[in-house]
């Protein structure tokens, strides 16, 4: 039991353990352990009430329109809900 307590510890320290390498290769978010300094301070609730403007489009829509929300929009990719 103790030799597998310390190859586990000797492992831990040498390489990342297995699922943050799948976190990583998938390109997924991951909170570290150790935050940033500035990090430190925020809340859920600070977190929370920063929320990006919500367009909504009709079911029928004309082109114009979808091309000049999609033109506003900083992001690459929108959000669609049915």
């Amino acid at each position: 039991m103790i030799v597998l307590l310390i190859a586990k510890s000797v492992g831990d320290c040498i390489n990342p353990s297995i699922y943050e390498i799948i976190l990583h290769l998938k390109g997924l978010p991951f909170l570290d352990a150790n935050p940033e300094p500035w990090m430190r301070n925020f809340t859920a609730g600070e977190l929370a009430d920063v929320k990006p403007q919500v367009v909504t489009l009709r079911g029928v829509e004309k082109a114009a329109r979808i091309v000049d929300v999609m033109r506003k929009q900083h992001a690459q990719w929108f959000p669609s809900c049915r």
